[in-house]
């Protein structure tokens, strides 16, 4: 009888035993999810060709595609202008600088770009050429300099956060 009680109460201790050790052990952390490491010299990269291809959609007067570089959110800070931020805001300012009679020429070039540490912003510094003409065909060129900050967005694409630039070099 001794023998049937003790085996009978060593499964439920051992139950009790592994329950206690179960209850009692921390639960798994999730693992930290490790960034990419930053590549600034291929964000620059990328950056200088959109913007490469920016200004030759500038040039041709597609307005669709220059808008297409802003954030929803973005600014574009013209002289002698108020701030314009979205969409409508942003194709009014375009289609007035490169459709119309008077239009000839917009051209742009990144010459330096420089990237944050943590890989998401970016600021491209360069300069401008608007080439224009007046109603007697008389062109003139505006030559100039620019800022723009981009921004790595969620999708992981980079779109024009602040655009500022100014006569001068």
């Amino acid at each position: 009888m001794k023998n049937f009680w003790k085996l009978g109460l060593l499964p439920l201790v051992l139950l009790a035993c592994t329950s206690a050790i179960s209850c009692s052990s921390p639960s798994p952390q999730p693992v930290a999810q490790v960034p990419p490491p930053v590549d600034p010299a291929a964000i620059a990269k990328q950056i200088q060709t959109m913007d490469a291809d920016w200004s030759h959609a500038a040039n041709v007067g597609d307005v669709d595609k220059c808008i297409s570089y802003y954030a929803d959110d973005g600014l574009l800070l013209e002289p002698g202008s108020p701030a314009a931020s979205g969409k409508e805001a942003f194709r009014k300012s375009w289609t007035g600088m490169v459709t119309g009679p008077q239009y000839v020429s917009l051209t742009f070039e990144s010459t330096k770009v420089t990237v944050a540490q943590a890989g998401d912003m970016a600021w491209d510094v360069g300069t401008y050429q608007l080439t224009t003409k007046d109603k007697t065909a008389k062109t003139s060129t505006e030559a100039g300099k620019y800022l723009e900050v981009w921004q790595k967005q969620v999708d992981g694409s980079w779109k024009v956060a602040v655009d500022i630039y100014n006569v001068g070099q």
